[in-house]
């Protein structure tokens, strides 16, 4: 429970080293991240407790809910009504990242690129929200919450990426021990698509020689799903290497993606589906 209140708070170094001192089933590990890491793992924030053995929330009265929710929102200044809006268009819009953050207003803070006419007169009026020169200041407020919300999905897909490098090594020794290797997985098991997400939550938290061979397959599986996602995000210049060794990605997962990086892409579908 400690470990889930310090990722919460964003204290993820020292979370993800508890999960590594107890030896959390991955799963779980995996499932405190958006779907764009976690995929069909991940749980809403009000579900970790549960999941990690606490108590599950009570469910407040949906009628009472609304009438306090439409209080609230009357009341709200109008920079919070702002950073809402902002945050729901970057997490849920469509077309990349990029994209999504210059339509917010977050494109200053990217590298520039060729300027077209609209583009220009978007950043001529970025400096002026820059300087504070035309903009209220809750404009500054929402950008710097909306910016704090991407800074901390990177530090904690970064610390991700340290949690799944020292999980993958181990896994790997422990599953050669039991002659399981990606080109024999499929001849003794089904893929990791054909086991609900309520069995694999239900994996025990165990040292990996504690383990069966089914289960060492399926924490390897997801160990080196969540890290192609997590390259994909923040080092996607990683993927290729880790494409073309022998690896556990569940290609169902990824799949779609690496038939949509056709013009410049990282990693080939071919080199995946042949490891």
């Amino acid at each position: 429970m400690n470990a889930v209140a310090q990722f919460r708070d964003s204290k993820f170094d020292a979370a993800i080293d508890t999960f590594i001192e107890l030896d959390f089933n991955p799963a779980k590990v995996v499932a405190l991240y958006p779907d764009a890491v976690a995929g069909r793992l991940s749980v809403p924030q009000d579900g970790w407790i549960p999941l990690y053995g606490g108590p599950t929330p009570v469910e407040p009265d949906d009628s009472q809910d609304s009438i306090k929710v439409d209080e609230i929102e009357k009341e709200k200044p109008g920079h919070e009504k702002a950073a809402t809006d902002l945050l729901d268009t970057i997490s849920s819009g469509t077309g990349s990242i990029g994209g999504r953050l210059r339509k917010t207003g977050l494109g200053m803070f990217m590298p520039s690129t060729a300027k077209d006419d609209d583009t220009a007169s978007v950043f001529s009026k970025r400096k002026f929200v820059l300087y504070g020169e035309l903009s209220p200041p809750g404009d500054i407020i929402t950008l710097f919450h909306a910016l704090t919300r991407i800074d901390d999905l990177h530090r904690s897909v970064e610390t991700l990426v340290r949690y799944l490098a020292d999980r993958r090594p181990k896994l790997k020794a422990a599953l050669e021990v039991v002659n399981i290797t990606p080109q024999t997985q499929a001849e003794k098991y089904p893929p990791l698509s054909t086991t609900t997400v309520e069995d694999l939550f239900t994996l025990p938290n165990a040292p990996l020689s504690a383990l069966t061979p089914q289960q060492l397959l399926r924490f390897a599986q997801i160990v080196d799903t969540a890290l192609y996602k997590s390259y994909l995000i923040i080092r996607p210049t990683l993927l290729s290497s880790l494409c073309r060794i022998a690896n556990w990605c569940e290609v169902s997962e990824v799949e779609e993606d690496l038939r949509a990086r056709q013009v410049c892409p990282h990693c080939d579908l071919a080199d995946l589906v042949g490891r």
